[in-house]
């Protein structure tokens, strides 16, 4: 069975481990291991609210 959003979220703060920040001309991103996985927060780099999120294994999905 799958989180839902506010689960997921909640998850994420509550076990991850940041790992670094990424700022590009007009996006922002900071990377968190969670489990097995690394989570990438994808943010309005002006008013750094919350646009996206993405998860993967392995990669450069990172930007």
């Amino acid at each position: 069975m799958m989180l839902d959003q506010a689960e997921q979220w909640n998850n994420l703060w509550q076990n991850c481990t940041f790992l670094t920040h990424q700022i590009k001309l007009d996006k922002k991103f900071s990377l968190y291991d969670l489990y097995d996985f690394f989570v990438e927060v994808e943010l309005d780099p002006c008013t750094y609210k919350i646009v996206g999120k993405g998860y993967f294994k392995t990669g450069e999905t990172y930007g």
